[in-house]
């Protein structure tokens, strides 16, 4: 074992059918600047898997039968609406609860395996999953979990609250689940820092969760968080003390250079004033825990980052019959107008792109690597030079994949020659943006778009 280890994590809640590809960037630009041991964990995915078991669900019937809500709102003549969905739960509970429980693991099975195109098959699957995750929010009620969302009786945009959520032993499922099957490796691991992946709301409370245990457990590992989300509250964040239980600090905007100083920071006891993007929470003169927040630095060179490492990923655990692997082509948008635009809040300044060549060759040897062959190219919008130079670096290269993306219309970029080569580079969806028809709200939100444009 290294002297160093650092361990990254994807908390829940996020969908479960793709590896997260932000820990894979961060992985490989650490292990590029010499730290070797780099450990990446997608527990999102894993606890998904945990709580679709058969044992899982029938644990969720009992802890979700003792509670009574059935009985005791059987026995009214007329429910309040904030009851009904409780009532509703508790039936589902009762009446199908062991035999959800009979139907998961063959349900999972569908979705992970050739069936998945089956819609006779994958229907009443992806409705058991579904069904599934009732029972688990009934266990755990008021809370809800989905696959596209986890709720709290805790509001997420109050730091009160979201500190109570992570030591509510009745509301929060992720306690348990940390402390039994997350905890214990990360505590043999003993890493020096932990990484913590935010980027959506729903991962807020479960991420802090973590954070928590792991400083209880291990008080000399500096946890770390960072993510799109985090983008938004952090300054708040650094302004609730409190939650330096949870956290050491946060990184701003994109994490490679940020994360990689902190690592070499902590490594060599130095303090984190000289990293920019960084927040941290530290003792003023007054002996009181306070949150600082660096200026901000400059983006790396995309083209010189090395390519996303999936190394350690749960391939099999995911949710889906393929793998599809996702791969950052440019960071930033080349238009860069669109009034409702959030993306320099989320990512920072500036535009960024890969040379048409090296994404081929990354694609390529990722292909060769892993063994997949379906990716997901990460772009708010695939810019016009791209869609000329990409498919035939594709071809020339022998990339031999399967690929979509984001794409803004241009209208003089996309001829009939050039789509036939985006098909035979492995193109097989382009997703556009079409907010609105209105001539009016187009110009009001900076589109540079006209109806007639998009025809």
């Amino acid at each position: 074992m290294s002297d160093f280890p650092i361990t990254l994590i994807f908390p829940p809640q996020a969908h479960f059918t793709q590896p997260y590809m932000g820990l894979a960037c961060l992985k490989a630009w650490l292990q590029e600047h010499g730290f070797d041991d780099v450990e990446q964990v997608d527990a999102s995915v894993l606890s998904y898997d945990h709580f679709l078991s058969a044992d899982y669900l029938r644990w969720a019937v009992r802890r979700a039968e003792a509670r009574g809500d059935l009985d005791r709102l059987s026995q009214q003549d007329e429910l309040p609406f904030a009851d009904m969905d409780t009532f509703r739960t508790a039936a589902e509970v009762a009446v199908s609860g062991h035999v959800l429980a009979e139907k998961v693991e063959g349900a999972k099975a569908v979705l992970r395996g050739q069936d998945f195109f089956d819609p006779a098959k994958y229907v009443p699957a992806a409705r058991t999953l579904f069904h599934s995750l009732r029972i688990v929010s009934a266990a755990w009620a008021p809370s809800k979990l989905t696959p596209h969302n986890f709720t709290m009786a805790y509001s997420i945009d109050r730091s009160a609250e979201v500190l109570a959520a992570t030591r509510d032993e009745n509301q929060n499922p992720y306690l348990d689940y940390f402390r039994t099957e997350l905890l214990p490796a990360i505590i043999k691991r003993n890493p020096k820092v932990l990484g913590l992946s935010i980027i959506y709301g729903s991962q807020l409370i479960p991420a802090l969760t973590l954070g928590r245990l792991v400083k209880e457990a291990l008080p000399d590992c500096h946890v770390t968080a960072g993510g799109g989300f985090l983008a938004y509250i952090g300054e708040k964040l650094l302004q609730a003390p409190a939650l330096s239980e949870c956290l050491d600090s946060i990184v701003f905007h994109e994490g490679e250079k940020p994360l990689e100083e902190l690592c070499s920071a902590v490594r060599d006891s130095t303090d984190f004033r000289h990293i920019a993007s960084l927040g941290y929470f530290t003792q003023n003169d007054a002996g009181e825990t306070v949150g600082v927040k660096n200026i901000g630095g400059h983006p790396v060179s995309l083209n010189e980052a090395p390519m996303p490492d999936f190394d350690g990923m749960p391939f099999d655990a995911y949710f889906s019959p393929e793998v599809v692997l996702a791969y950052d082509v440019n960071r930033g948008c080349y238009y860069g107008e669109c009034s409702f635009c959030t993306l320099p809040t989320v990512i920072g300044p500036g535009y960024r792109t890969r040379s048409a060549a090296t994404i081929a060759g990354h694609v390529k040897t990722m292909r060769e690597k892993y063994g997949f062959s379906n990716f997901n190219f990460i772009t708010d919008c695939l810019p016009p030079g791209m869609i000329r130079e990409l498919p035939e670096e594709l071809i020339a290269q022998g990339s031999d994949i399967k690929w979509w993306c984001d794409a803004r219309v241009e209208p003089r970029a996309y001829t009939k020659e050039g789509a036939e080569r985006l098909y035979e580079s492995g193109c097989r969806k382009l997703l556009f943006g079409f907010e609105t028809a209105v001539p009016r709200l187009l110009k009001l939100m900076k589109k540079g778009q006209t109806p007639k444009r998009t025809l």
